[in-house]
């Protein structure tokens, strides 16, 4: 027998929905097989999301390392179940009244979004500026749902361990079987699952120091399938043939030399040696001459150097003509005519082309942003040794993925917004740990 609590329960606006859309779903796979199959499957995911969105996050982050397979136009596979995730949060916001984690960087965000409106003003094709400006949008939605599920340590765990294996898995297999790889100067590189070797480079080194956090923090079977993790991804940095690569791991390792010191700092500078000696004796000679064009450009078989310098210098000539707005977000492309380069060239710098795109007014809220991640992850804000391996890692990965910016053009690139996004989370999880521990001591 029901009682009135019972009854209420059951007239939730949330059953209610869900009960209705159920019932459409069946009359149309009644009615019509393939349209009522494709709304049952939405269906599905709705109630994942809403329910379990957890799962569905989970999916996403492991579906970075597909960025490049191709599904609809536009679309990558973490994309389409990122907006199906957004779409149930939002929901269960409006059905729950829950309330977005807070965090400083909303702010940012905001002067980062309406500089860039700015530029729309001078933009020659402003349909760019437009999509350029709703991925954005779509990153703080990302940013928003990492920060939303990544609440306490164990889920900030968790969604590293996704992030991690996914990508090990998923980049050896393209590696593997040969798809999605280029060669140039000799020296056949491999992309993953990203389609470009030098964002892929970027991509690993953002997820190498993880791992190695993991690694330090578990024990046992994992201890060894992280560490594994960590020798796979360190090889994969190597094949990508990326230069930017190099200097990202370079920058990465004097992160480890300068936050560890006595034993700790002898473990890494032994480490350091073994993969020196190691890397010299097993990386192919075509590699370490591509290595050696960073300091000696003049050796270079293609022509990769002398265009980037071409592109930095004329990003300078246009950050000096329009300073302010900049020619338009991701606009540099149509402008390049005017600065003597080719249609259709990039940057090939990711702060020159936010500089270019947006002028100061937006490029100095990204440099906000960027500080406020660097000093997010301090150590200082550590209480344990734990969080201490998991902060200076998240710098170690910043860094990295920091120095690799400088040789591509993708301020809109994945694994950096949630970078931005794990880096606020573990800051708020240490914050919220030492006030639970203030308050304790004070009671």
């Amino acid at each position: 027998m029901f009682t009135k609590s019972d009854i209420g329960r059951n007239l939730q606006p949330r059953n209610i929905l869900l009960f209705f859309l159920m019932l459409i779903s069946v009359t149309l796979l009644v009615v019509k097989g393939l349209v009522g199959l494709i709304f049952l499957v939405a269906l599905l995911l709705l109630l994942t999301g809403l329910v379990r969105p957890k799962y569905l996050f989970l999916l996403v982050i492991t579906l970075f390392a597909i960025e490049a397979v191709p599904t609809v136009s536009f679309f990558s596979y973490a994309k389409i179940v990122g907006v199906v995730l957004m779409g149930c949060l939002i929901l269960r916001f409006v059905l729950t009244r829950e309330r977005m984690p807070k965090d400083d960087f909303y702010g940012f965000f905001l002067l980062f979004m309406a500089g860039g409106a700015l530029s729309f003003l001078v933009a020659k094709n402003i349909n760019v500026c437009i999509t350029t400006y709703v991925v954005y949008i779509s990153l703080f939605a990302f940013y928003v749902l990492v920060r939303y599920f990544v609440r306490d340590e164990e889920r900030l765990q968790e969604a590293l361990n996704y992030l991690i294996v996914s990508s090990v898995i998923i980049s050896s297999y393209f590696y593997l079987t040969g798809s999605i790889t280029e060669a140039e100067g000799g020296v056949i590189r491999t992309a993953g699952g990203m389609g470009d070797a030098n964002n892929f480079a970027g991509c690993i080194l953002a997820v190498l120091p993880l791992a190695v956090y993991r690694a330090m923090n578990s024990s046992g079977f994992l201890k060894l399938m992280f560490w594994g993790c960590v020798s796979i991804l360190l090889i994969l940095v190597v094949l990508s043939g990326s230069r930017g690569g190099l200097l990202g791991l370079l920058g990465m390792g004097a992160v480890f030399l300068a936050y560890y010191g006595g034993k700790k700092r002898a473990q890494v500078i032994l480490v350091i040696f073994v993969v020196g000696v190691l890397a010299y004796y097993f990386i192919p000679d075509e590699y370490w001459f591509r290595a050696s064009t960073i300091i000696h450009p003049e050796r270079e078989k293609g022509g990769s150097i002398s265009t980037r310098l071409d592109n930095y210098k004329a990003a300078v000539n246009m950050i000096i003509d329009h300073p302010f707005i900049g020619v338009g977000i991701s606009n540099f492309r149509q402008v390049a005519p005017d600065y003597g380069l080719y249609s259709g060239t990039v940057a090939h710098n990711t702060y020159l082309e936010v500089l270019t795109g947006g002028g100061l007014l937006h490029f100095i809220p990204f440099c906000l942003i960027l500080v406020s991640c660097w000093r997010k992850s301090s150590p200082a804000h550590s209480d344990t040794k734990r969080f201490r391996d998991l902060f200076i890692c998240l710098r170690a990965s910043l860094v990295s993925l920091l120095i690799t910016l400088f040789f591509l053009s993708d301020p809109h690139k994945k694994i950096l917004w949630f970078l931005f996004a794990i880096i606020s989370s573990a800051y708020y999880i240490a914050e919220e740990r030492r006030l639970r521990y203030r308050t304790g001591n004070q009671s």
